[in-house]
């Protein structure tokens, strides 16, 4: 609630799975900035370990912007043209990438991944 207004939130493709996806999901696809998603989160209610929760949340936002992407391509090679939003999906995933690399230390590339796995 804000205010005395209240939102319902309509879980169109949510599933049995981490809350925590649904909630990536809904701040990616709200558009909420910084200070939007840390209200929403308080009046969601932190779990125990907020930087894990935000590592998740990060995660799963980019997880999003990749799966939407590759639906498009699907789509357009089917004959379904979406415009520029697969290339905005792709331009949302790789700045989420370059943020997950400065705080949690995110591969960003093949090599990296290879690097940090010896």
């Amino acid at each position: 609630m804000a205010g005395e207004r209240l939102y319902l939130l309509d879980w169109e493709y949510s599933g049995y799975n981490d809350r925590a996806w649904d909630v990536a999901a809904y701040m990616s696809e709200a558009g909420l900035g910084a200070e939007a998603r840390a209200a929403f989160l308080a009046a969601y209610g932190m779990p125990t370990a907020p930087e894990v929760w935000a590592e998740k949340l990060l995660l799963y936002e980019w997880f999003q912007h990749v799966l939407w992407l590759v639906w498009t391509a699907v789509k357009e090679q089917h004959g379904v043209s979406f415009g520029a939003y697969g290339k905005r999906r792709l331009q949302a995933a790789m700045r989420i990438l370059a943020q997950g690399h400065v705080r949690y230390g995110w591969a960003l590339d093949a090599a990296d991944g290879q690097e940090a796995a010896r």
